[in-house]
């Protein structure tokens, strides 16, 4: 790379949405009057979170507490303010996704209303389910799911369709890994031997690839964005045969798309800007 490139990398990682959201969570605790180093599972976020911009997830908003959309009439009463997930098939809502995928089962819908949903732990999603950002009026809801480098989503089920979400994935908040191998998951969201359909969704990582697609998987990414990462935006290895279609993929500090091994991606009408890396790289038998 020239100095300019590095340079200019150097200015995008910066301006990144993962930055942001990084340095969202080292503002002082308003509690303690300290740094704020991690932030509790059941802590309030719309309470520390500063306002965003991120041309990447939508307009600048506070994060407040939503409701979850009730337009099915078989809703449960359970809902409160830290219940925000809502599952159609069982008539309940949870507090995390994690959980709210545990509990649901194939053909179900997940909803998801605004807001930041942080998960302390993957994200497995082996049933074949729908999850969607909640109608709010005329608008959908502005959805975003974070991870630490720890953890991410994975996807493993035929039949999976998500619509409207935007996953981010930050380096670690605590002094030391919640496991030995911290790097046991690369990616924030991991397509394996699945056709899952991602549909108008956003991807961003500081700590691994934001997409990884692996084994047999033939998903399919149609109008998503993927930015601000600081490694490979997308990583498609094994014998996976992805679709991207529509996508924009821009302002990351790596490749903007790695295939390697036997992968036989399929790239459409994608738009790739700003790369400080070269946009395409293939490798093995791919």
């Amino acid at each position: 790379c020239t100095q300019q490139a590095i340079m200019d990398g150097q200015t995008m990682a910066a301006n990144s949405p993962m930055a942001a959201a990084k340095r969202s969570f080292e503002k002082w605790d308003p509690t303690t009057n300290e740094p704020m180093k991690t932030v509790a599972s059941n802590q309030n976020l719309g309470e520390v979170l500063p306002r965003c911009s991120s041309p990447c997830f939508g307009d600048a908003e506070a994060f407040p507490e939503v409701n979850v959309e009730a337009s099915s009439g078989n809703e449960s009463d359970e809902t409160s303010s830290n219940k925000r997930v809502f599952v159609r098939g069982t008539g309940k809502y949870y507090e995390t996704v994690a959980e709210a995928t545990r509990e649901a089962n194939d053909g179900d819908e997940i909803v998801l209303s605004s807001g930041m949903y942080y998960e302390t732990e993957d994200v497995t999603i082996s049933k074949a389910v729908t999850i969607s950002a909640a109608n709010e009026g005329e608008l959908k809801a502005s959805v975003r799911i974070v991870f630490s480098a720890e953890c991410g989503a994975v996807f493993e089920s035929t039949g999976i369709k998500v619509q409207d979400v935007a996953f981010l994935q930050l380096r670690a908040w605590t002094k030391e890994p919640k496991s030995k191998d911290a790097t046991k998951f690369q990616g924030c969201v991991r397509v394996r031997n699945s056709d899952a359909t991602f549909q108008g969704c956003s991807f961003s990582s500081e700590s691994a690839p934001a997409i990884v697609v692996a084994g047999s998987s033939n998903p399919t990414f149609a109008k998503c964005s993927v930015q601000g990462c600081k490694k490979v935006a997308i990583l498609c290895q094994g014998r996976s045969k992805p679709t991207f279609e529509e996508n924009t993929i821009q302002n990351n500090m790596g490749f903007a798309i790695s295939v390697l091994e036997e992968s036989t991606a399929i790239f459409r009408s994608n738009v790739i800007s700003n790369t400080v890396k070269c946009a395409v790289i293939c490798g093995g038998a791919s």
